[in-house]
This record gives structure tokens, C-alpha cells and sequence, in this order.
């Protein structure tokens, strides 16, 4: 028969032991390592496993330059974005303001573009401003007024899509030239790029983009031999089409090339349950902004139904700028009727 379990001598044996120099010594090196590499493992945690978009308080600053989700899938890593006009200007002369982009004083970047540190490198992509914000003047000499809602007749979609794909074709899109402006930029900033990021994470962020701006070209890249769609306008569908793996050769020819302008987006709750987008297809204005969400290079997962919700909910009130000019009483009167009768339906 087996004897008894006998706790307090169990205890002096395993104490016994643990007393021994030795035995000390060697569990102390078996849990340094461990120790170690839970340590590498919470700083690569916290360093490559951020996902924080810049939010902001007034709900026309999120309009402007908060995130729908873009940057997740398609943005582009930061310096690598403003270091591209001047690796590719024979393809930019003009930088990206030549391509209708509108700037405010003090912002680093445009009207459209939202930020986010994802995968522990800041990305900046496109949001729904960037086709729904410009600007008026009073007279060509006149400072610009900006104007949010209204179409974006000045933005060059076409031209910009095709300036990134020039860049990354050319040999210069590559570490040896991107890293030398971004430290340029930098310095003229003040800053520098740290160890880690100049030897690793921007040398393995320009060779990933450069990869997937290639696959996206095999694909996108028919569509820019076809006509130039000019400032202010969009193909609101086939580029997404392409994007989610519809074959280009199944689009009829007639279909390719269907640009249309870029609309005001005012005072969507009169719209609500009308035949939306531009060809009428649904009357749900929640699926009609989360499909023009995907234009701003989301996807169904990385989509940020909580930031569109905001622009959702602001929109439905949002009013256009006033007609800061005198108004004939009588005419408007007269136009009003005509408005009316042959136009309000629509």
C-alpha cells in the first residue's frame, strides 16, 4: 500500500532544491530567453501592430481629412507619398497641385487625403473630399474660398492615377533614390529617420508598393490608353469592377470609357429612397456611400462603417454655400416656376 502524501516534506524537498546554487543558475538562463522575447515580441506588437487613424472633434475637419478605411488596403506609406514628385518629376512637374488637389495654409497635405499609422508606418490616402471639395473666387485675383460638398471640378483623378503608375515603373522608384528624398524632406523639417526605419521598414514599404502598384497597373493600366477623362470627373465603376476581379475584357467597348462629373453632395435627406448613384441603380444611400467609399481604396473588411456613419448623419443637413451676389426678384421668381414644372423631379 502505497504511502500517504506527505505535503510539508514535499515542500522541504523541492525547497531543498531550490536551494542549490545551481539549479538557481539555470533556471535563471532558461528565463532570460523567455523574458527576451516576450519583450521583442510587445515592441514589434506595439510598433507593427497599430491601426490609428487622426481623428478629429469638428465633423467638417473629419470631412476633410478623416479616414474612411482607405489607408489599410491602398494607402501609401507617408514619406513615400511625398517624396514621389520629386523622384518622378519628369512625370509631375507641376507636383501634385498641378493635378487640381486643393490646399489650405498650414496643412501638410491636401483637401481629400486622411492619415492613419497602420502596421507601424504612418499611410495617407484618399477620402470622399477629394472629389467633393473646391473652390470659388470673386475674381481671378481673389484668395480662394473653400467650399465643402461641391464637386471637385479642379481634381484630376485620371491624371493622378496615371502619375502613380508612372512612378512605379520608373527605375527611380526604387530605396536608393526614395530614401534620399525622404531624408531631404525630413531635414528640411527638422527630422530624421530613425535607424529601424531607414534600413528596414521604408527599404521592405518601397519594394511592397512598388510590387502592388504593379499588380494594380496590370490590371488598371488598360483603362488609362482610353480617353482622359479631364478635371472634375470619374469612371464611378469600372475601375472598381477591375478591382474586385472583373475580367476588363468582358466590358463591352461601348462601357469603357464612362466618365461622369463629380456631383454636389447637399442635403441628402430629401434624397432618401430616390433611384441614387449616377445611373439610379438602388435607393439605399447607406449602400451608395459605402460603394463610393470603395473609390477611396477600401475594401469590405478594412471599410470604416463608424467614420462614414459621422459624414452619413452630416450630410443629411449639409447646405451649399450662399449666393453672395444680388438676386433679380423677378427672376428668380420666373426660374423658380421653371425649376419647378421641368427640373425638381429629377
Amino acid at each position: 500500500m502505497n504511502e500517504p502524501f506527505d505535503e510539508p516534506r514535499a515542500h522541504g524537498w523541492l525547497t531543498r532544491l531550490y536551494r542549490r546554487r545551481w539549479v538557481r543558475v539555470v533556471m535563471l538562463i532558461l528565463a532570460i530567453p523567455t523574458a527576451a522575447a516576450l519583450v521583442f515580441a510587445i515592441v514589434l506588437w506595439q510598433r507593427f501592430g497599430s491601426d490609428r487613424a487622426v481623428e478629429y472633434a469638428a465633423v467638417e475637419e473629419h470631412f476633410k481629412y478623416g479616414s474612411t478605411g482607405g489607408e489599410r488596403a491602398s494607402g501609401f506609406p507617408y514619406w513615400i507619398f511625398k517624396a514621389m514628385p520629386g523622384v518622378c518629376s519628369k512625370h509631375l512637374p507641376g507636383g501634385y497641385a498641378s493635378l487640381g488637389f486643393v490646399y489650405e495654409e498650414g496643412k501638410d497635405l491636401p483637401i481629400g487625403m486622411s492619415l492613419r499609422n497602420y502596421q507601424g508606418i504612418d499611410r495617407t490616402f484618399l477620402n470622399c473630399a477629394v472629389c467633393h471639395v473646391s473652390t470659388v473666387r470673386d475674381t481671378p485675383e481673389s484668395k480662394p474660398r473653400i467650399v465643402l460638398g461641391m464637386p471637385a471640378n479642379t481634381f484630376n483623378l485620371f491624371g493622378f492615377q496615371r502619375f502613380v503608375f508612372d512612378c512605379a515603373r520608373d527605375p527611380k522608384f526604387s530605396t536608393e533614390y526614395i530614401i534620399a528624398e525622404i531624408e531631404r524632406l525630413m531635414t528640411d523639417k527638422g527630422e530624421k529617420l530613425g535607424l529601424l526605419d531607414r534600413y528596414l521598414v521604408y527599404p521592405v514599404a518601397v519594394a511592397l508598393m512598388r510590387e502592388r502598384l504593379m499588380m494594380l497597373y496590370g490590371r488598371l493600366g488598360p483603362l488609362l490608353q482610353d480617353t482622359d477623362w479631364g478635371p472634375g470627373r470619374t469612371d464611378t465603376f469600372n475601375p472598381n469592377k477591375i478591382l474586385f476581379n472583373f475580367p476588363l475584357d468582358k466590358i463591352p467597348e461601348r462601357e469603357r470609357n464612362a466618365a461622369v462629373d463629380f456631383p454636389s453632395i447637399w442635403l441628402q435627406k430629401p434624397r432618401q429612397g430616390m433611384q441614387l448613384h449616377w445611373d439610379g441603380n438602388n435607393v439605399m444611400s447607406e449602400e451608395r456611400n459605402k460603394n463610393a467609399a470603395f473609390g477611396t481604396g477600401t475594401t469590405p473588411p478594412t471599410i470604416d462603417l463608424a467614420a462614414i456613419a459621422r459624414l452619413e448623419e452630416w450630410l443629411l443637413t449639409a447646405e451649399p454655400l450662399k449666393y453672395p451676389y444680388p438676386i433679380d426678384a423677378a427672376k428668380s421668381a420666373r426660374g423658380r416656376e421653371i425649376y419647378t414644372e421641368y427640373c425638381a423631379g429629377c
